[in-house]
């Protein structure tokens, strides 16, 4: 072998030994944990959704300078616009602040308050100390795209898993029933608000290279979104997201669910199960409590997962739309075909969305989730 063969050897397996934890896009989860966590950093501060990963190592090739300047970066609430009683902000193909690499963003987000009063007041404040006493009492509904179905409805975000999320909030959707709505979030207090998710369509394609070549300019509205115009593309999940409310369908066949005061607790297998309590989200400040309980419908294998929080989630990383502690737990519908009887995610903080995975057949892998919605 030459000089040269070997040195490019040597530099290539320098390189592979020093890559990081790489995202999964298999953790069937996460576009629930997405969804709450957009819940949580969108009600509050700039209301700006991010997720940061881990800092990649130092490599070999570091030296080398990148090519392109950085993508613009995604504005806070107060840079939007109110009509009526809706504030508006476009993430017209922009990233949020932080390290490299956080995921790129094409969406209309809105919020929708009970006055236009209360939609001025929250464009010059956001959601700071100020703004959040204001509205306290009131329920606000934060949505995606840009008013009515007939306006702009193209909302996706490209992680660095490859893969590309598209959200929406205004169409119905569910293969077993329709849920709509977006997100609700009640100001109970200054420091604790109450959040319903009465129906989020979220819609993952991956692509077998990063969607985005060149941060400095791209439009993520021209990307594929089914094999049907690009073979290499595969929609690997499509879920319908909404809060469990008592009395809500849940599982043909598969595991009870029940909340004693902070202690939520999974019996035997049971038939025909439906929600015995209300799963409403209550964040009180950075915390959201145990008991939040996300019901998803698997739309591409016609099944349902129940998602709860079994222990508080701290949200302390104000850049980041995962916890960095708390644990939740996931039961599938076993009538129906699914990937997996049970799920748990450990959120251990070492970096943002790294969590210990554990299935029926895996136990203690170590993952990081990427996506925020």
């Amino acid at each position: 072998m030459c000089l040269k063969q070997t040195l490019l050897l040597t530099l290539t397996v320098i390189s592979l030994g020093a890559c990081s934890q790489s995202p999964s896009a298999n953790i069937d989860m996460e576009p629930a944990l997405a969804v709450l966590g957009g819940a949580v950093l969108g009600t509050q501060s700039n209301a700006i959704v991010a997720a940061v990963p881990a800092p990649r190592p130092k490599r070999f090739f570091d030296w080398i300078p990148e090519a392109f300047a950085a993508a613009p970066a995604c504005p806070p609430i107060t840079s939007g616009s109110c009509s009526g009683s809706t504030l508006t902000v476009f993430y017209d193909n922009c990233q949020p602040s932080g390290p490299s690499r956080v995921g790129y963003w094409r969406s209309n987000i809105s919020y929708t308050f009970p006055t236009a009063l209360d939609c001025t007041n929250t464009l010059a404040t956001g959601f700071n100390a100020a703004g959040v006493a204001a509205l306290v009492g009131k329920t606000v509904v934060r949505r995606w795209g840009a008013g009515s179905q007939a306006e702009d409805q193209l909302n996706m975000r490209s992680a660095p898993d490859k893969v590309v999320a598209y959200m929406y909030s205004d169409f119905p959707s569910g293969w077993q029933d329709a849920r709509v709505g977006g997100v609700e979030v009640t100001f109970q207090s200054a420091s604790e608000r109450r959040a319903i998710v009465k129906g989020v369509h979220a819609l993952g394609v991956k692509h077998p290279s990063d969607p985005v070549t060149n941060p400095s300019a791209f439009d993520l509205t021209e990307l594929p979104t089914s094999k049907a115009e690009d073979d290499t593309v595969d929609r690997i999940w499509d879920h319908t997201i909404n809060t469990v409310q008592t009395g809500d369908t849940l599982l043909g066949i598969g595991q009870t669910v029940s909340l004693s005061g902070s202690s939520v607790s999974f019996g035997g297998i049971s038939s025909n199960t439906r929600a015995s309590f209300n799963g409403d989200i209550v964040i009180s400040s950075n915390t959201v409590a145990p008991g939040a309980q996300l019901r998803v419908q698997h739309n591409i294998s016609s099944s349902i997962g129940v998602v709860t929080v079994v222990a508080p989630l701290v949200y302390s990383d104000p850049n980041c739309c995962y916890p960095t502690s708390g644990e939740v737990r996931a039961v599938y519908d076993l009538s129906l075909r699914v990937p997996t009887v049970e799920e748990r995610l450990t959120f251990t903080g070492a970096s943002c969305g790294q969590a210990r995975y554990t299935t029926s057949v895996l136990s203690n892998t170590l993952v990081t989730l990427s996506h925020c919605l």
